[in-house]
């Protein structure tokens, strides 16, 4: 709570802080966590609808007003069965009002804009592209780079193929567009010289384990 004089009060003890973090490392450690979990706010559900929604407020500014915690705040506004923000209302608030915003590069976990998307292919961050997928905000990164390279979109029925079979390796040199009946063709054929290894492999373990030795004559 924010006494007459500016300073911050402790809604537990009573005890007063100049500055906000002081009062929460006081809560946290002078009361612990239970009782940090039991703090509640010195307001109506009026007042508190009114902060939050009325002026706008985020969960921490009101936290800091009244020297609680944010999650204080928020059970409150649960408790109190008090609408809560969606996400997209919460950032448009947070750029209208100049607080930060952790969306995109803003993030602290922010790596580029470059995520997997688990079969091995690399998509970036380009929202609003006309070839985005993933909620329009993420396109395939082989399909940009090609289309960039050749300054032209790739033609309808044709695919992108990776040459090393590296669907993350990117570079310009390593990508090349196929029609579509093509590229399953050249799949094919590798899936099958693969299978071709594997077996060729699995003998030649199998001969290891029984100390033979395999020799192959070739025709001339």
């Amino acid at each position: 709570m924010l006494t007459e004089s500016g300073n911050y009060k402790c809604s537990i003890c009573g005890k007063e802080f100049a500055k906000s973090h002081q009062i929460a490392g006081h809560i946290s450690g002078a009361h612990g966590r239970a009782n940090v979990g039991r703090a509640r706010l010195a307001c109506t559900k009026e007042e508190l609808y009114k902060f939050y929604w009325g002026d706008e407020l985020s969960a921490l500014a009101i936290a800091k007003k009244f020297g609680v915690s944010a999650s204080t705040v928020k059970r409150q506004i649960s408790d109190f069965n008090i609408p809560q923000r969606s996400h997209a209302i919460a950032n448009k608030l947070a750029a209208q009002t100049g607080r930060r915003n952790y969306q995109g590069e803003n993030h602290p976990q922010w790596k580029g804009g470059r995520i997997s998307n688990g079969r091995g292919y690399i998509l970036v961050r380009k929202p609003n592209h006309p070839k985005a997928i993933y909620k329009g905000k993420y396109i395939f990164e082989h399909l940009l780079i090609w289309e960039s390279v050749h300054q032209k979109p790739l033609p309808e029925g044709y695919v992108i193929h990776h040459l090393n079979g590296n669907k993350s390796d990117n570079r310009p040199e390593n990508l090349v567009a196929l029609p579509t009946r093509k590229h399953h063709h050249i799949l094919a054929a590798k899936g099958k010289r693969i299978r071709e290894l594997e077996a060729k492999v699995k003998l030649l373990e199998k001969a290891l384990d029984s100390q033979q030795l395999i020799f192959r004559v070739e025709e001339n």
